[in-house]
């Protein structure tokens, strides 16, 4: 009898959060048994796959969730089943569902929880979520931006990108009578105009409004205190965790087939002689490594064909790589790129990557 009280005294205590880095799975919000219910429904009522589009087939098989099965309230427009995107034309087929990894999932319910908290009526909008790389592909060949510029719209097949991992959500705010918030540029807009990081700009030159930027900055409240972090080129884009988290945690939807990335991550830890690092100047004259230039990086050089290269970093992983750059543009590096060695020997990225698989 005493075991037993012991039993149920423990069970009826809240369950708590658990905390991946990046992640916030929050078991008071939605049980891990209903998670599980919900999937195998969903699975029950679309027994016949070829009622089934592929895309989605994809995303069930990879045990990403539906997140209209957490939150039926958040309205779903998923611009890629549509014409209204930049490609201008249907990439997604018949899809109308949002799928997302289940912690991402339930981030979007405390996303829109606070959201209703705080604004009755209002609540969010999905445009894109989960997306195979293969159609990632398809974008990043087809959009209209020279290439050393399309990282501020599309991020790298060849690294892939949250979205690519059900980690990463476009979004924006109807209102109680279902019109979308005013926010400036409409979603998938490419353009300086869609930048967090010169909204200051764009109102003092009055490109914006003051209602546009409060509207965009509810937008980013919301999110931020569900877990999710924006980006300085998407006003729409917001992001679960960070990229080499989510590769770390999750499995990658790649070329109609699902490949966990973490595998791949563990066989290049025994190709020793490959090396990803980061150049962030060439020089035709040698630069003192403290110089302020270099911002207070840990440079170090090399010679090539004649130049005196700088790079920062040794890296085994091109996720750990890419991840790095993006740290280093921050800095105002605009025009670093990633390389590669094998050995002592400066190689193609591509090869490196090759060699690595």
């Amino acid at each position: 009898m005493f075991f037993l009280v012991i039993y149920i005294l423990v069970s009826c205590q809240p369950k708590k959060a658990i905390q991946i880095p990046g992640i916030v799975i929050e078991k008071y919000i939605i049980d891990s048994i209903s998670i599980e219910k919900n999937i195998l429904v969903e699975k029950e009522e679309k027994t016949d796959s070829k009622r089934i589009p592929e895309i989605e087939q994809l995303m069930l098989a990879s045990g990403l969730v539906n997140i209209k099965n957490f939150d039926s309230t958040i309205k779903v427009h998923l611009i890629y089943s549509t014409s209204e995107n930049f490609m201008h034309r249907n990439l997604y087929g018949e899809l109308t569902e949002a799928y997302l990894q289940a912690p991402v999932a339930q981030q979007l319910v405390r996303a829109q929880k606070f959201l209703k908290d705080s604004l009755p009526g209002y609540r969010l909008i999905v445009y894109d979520a989960a997306r195979p790389l293969s159609i990632q592909k398809i974008m990043w060949d087809s959009i209209s931006v020279p290439k050393d510029q399309r990282w501020k719209y599309l991020s790298n097949p060849m690294y892939g990108s949250l979205h690519n991992y059900g980690a990463a959500v476009d979004v924006s705010i109807i209102d109680a009578f279902g019109n979308t918030l005013d926010m400036g540029t409409p979603v998938d807009y490419f353009g300086s105009l869609a930048y967090p990081v010169l909204e200051s700009y764009n109102l003092a030159t009055g490109k914006l409004t003051r209602e546009q930027i409060a509207n965009r900055n509810l937008l980013r409240t919301i999110m931020k205190k569900a877990s999710f972090n924006g980006i300085t080129t998407e006003w729409w884009h917001f992001n679960a965790c960070r990229y080499l988290e989510a590769r770390n945690y999750y499995s990658m939807l790649r070329n109609h087939t699902v490949i966990n990335k973490s595998k791949l991550a563990n066989k290049s830890q025994n190709k020793e002689d490959v090396s990803f690092k980061i150049q962030v100047k060439l020089s035709q004259t040698k630069i003192d490594k403290n110089s302020p230039v270099f911002k207070g990086l840990n440079v170090h050089y090399y010679q090539h064909k004649g130049l005196y290269k700088y790079v920062v970093g040794e890296f085994k992983d091109i996720a750990a790589a890419y991840e790095y750059l993006e740290d280093v543009e921050v800095l105002g590096f605009k025009d670093a790129f990633i390389i590669a060695f094998n050995k002592d020997e400066r190689i193609d990225v591509k090869d490196a990557i090759k060699i690595l698989q």
